[in-house]
């Protein structure tokens, strides 16, 4: 389950498994996994711009930095 302001989802384990793996790549650094796990959830459709590409990465940094 992931809450987010207060409400709640169930998820699938699928589903959450590779959320976790977005989050993994991101605090690894690794943009290319976190694109690729994230067209293989929906969240993006290979038609973004490389700038939307880079800040879909890039907003993910504060979160995963130390």
């Amino acid at each position: 389950m992931l809450l987010d302001f207060g409400a709640s989802r169930e998820y699938s384990r699928k589903f959450t498994d590779i959320y976790i793996q977005i989050i993994k790549a991101a605090a690894d650094g690794n943009t290319q996994a976190v694109l690729d796990y994230s067209r293989t959830l929906g969240f993006l459709t290979g038609y973004e711009s490389k700038v939307s590409l880079y800040f879909s990465c890039f907003i993910l940094t504060p979160l995963t930095s130390e």
